[in-house]
């Protein structure tokens, strides 16, 4: 009988394991798809900036010429 008990504390740490896991992924997933947004953001936000330095740039040397 103790073999069964030791079996179903075994069995029972396991799926206690699995679920910590399988909450620490999903954590990790929603916390992945944050920070892609948060670059998609930023990079659409760097080609807005290069844009208008491009422009005063040409804005520049047109006022040099």
């Amino acid at each position: 009988m103790a073999s069964a008990s030791y079996q179903k504390d075994y069995l029972d740490e396991g799926n206690w394991r699995n679920d910590v896991l399988a909450s620490e992924l999903m954590t990790t997933k929603e916390f992945l798809k944050k920070t892609r947004e948060e670059l998609q953001t930023f990079a659409h936000e760097l080609t807005v900036v290069i844009e208008i330095r491009d422009s005063i740039q040409m804005e520049l040397v047109d006022v040099y010429r």
